[in-house]
């Protein structure tokens, strides 16, 4: 990664499956968080 300590866009976001810190928005389902996640492709 070029600038580990940076916030970036989900389009840049790795896509082989490592781990990565999300965040998600305010909404009516409960306030901003950060999250583990991971890129997948889903059921197939």
């Amino acid at each position: 990664m070029d600038e580990p300590d940076r916030w970036r866009h989900m389009t840049t976001a790795p896509k082989n499956g490592s781990r990565m810190l999300v965040t998600t928005r305010p909404s009516e389902r409960g306030p901003a968080e950060v999250d583990l996640a991971y890129w997948s492709n889903g059921d197939q």
